[in-house]
């Protein structure tokens, strides 16, 4: 006998009678969308922010030749353009001394955890010691602030002369740079040439941070 013949009873569709099998529903499958999977570990931290030493005016190349005493002659390249500017004493002093800076820091073998620190700063007492140094006191290192001033200046006129920039008194800022660690020249030191000529001071410095 089949349904059709009774009705009032259900189909015997899993072999007991009066009960039908029970179905169970379709699982559904959420499928990750492109993009929506967490990043692995490493990925994340790879993303994570770090400081890093970088310089303000990077396509700046120097070359500076003369004497502490008697200050001398720079060269300054910015692109394809290459300016010849006499500098004074008081110049020579501060940029010479920060190149130096420079040149020392990037000699020195910095692991790399440490490749983060920004390099060539000098601080205000650090370079006034230096100033009064090497030009055997004949340059007035209290008057730093003054003589910074003055090598921003001639960067600057520099700048408003030869280089198409239009803001050539933030260009000077920017090269000569100054904060809370101190003031540097903002160029790779590979960029920064320098030749000293003599005198030179009869005592060396001897500290251990002595250039």
């Amino acid at each position: 006998m089949n349904s059709s013949e009774n009705p009032g009873k259900p189909d015997r569709t899993d072999g007991r009678p009066g009960r039908r099998k029970p179905v169970k529903p379709a699982r559904s499958v959420k499928r990750a969308t492109t993009g929506s999977r967490p990043a692995s570990k490493s990925k994340r931290k790879s993303r994570k922010p770090r400081p890093v030493n970088q310089y303000q005016a990077p396509d700046v190349e120097i070359w500076l030749d003369g004497t502490f005493l008697e200050g001398g002659a720079a060269v300054v390249r910015h692109g394809e353009t290459l300016v010849d500017v006499p500098v004074s004493q008081c110049h020579f002093a501060v940029l010479a001394l920060l190149m130096m800076t420079a040149h020392k820091d990037a000699e020195a073998d910095a692991s790399d955890a440490d490749a983060w620190v920004p390099q060539g700063f000098a601080t205000t007492s650090r370079l006034k010691a230096l100033i009064i140094h090497w030009t055997q006191e004949t340059v007035n290192a209290g008057s730093l602030a003054k003589h910074v001033f003055r090598v921003r200046q001639l960067l600057e006129r520099v700048a408003d002369s030869h280089f198409i920039t239009p803001d050539p008194r933030a260009w000077a800022r920017k090269l000569l740079e100054s904060g809370s660690r101190g003031y540097r020249l903002s160029t790779p030191a590979d960029q920064l040439h320098l030749k000293v000529r003599p005198p030179f001071p009869k005592r060396r410095l001897t500290d251990e941070n002595g250039i």
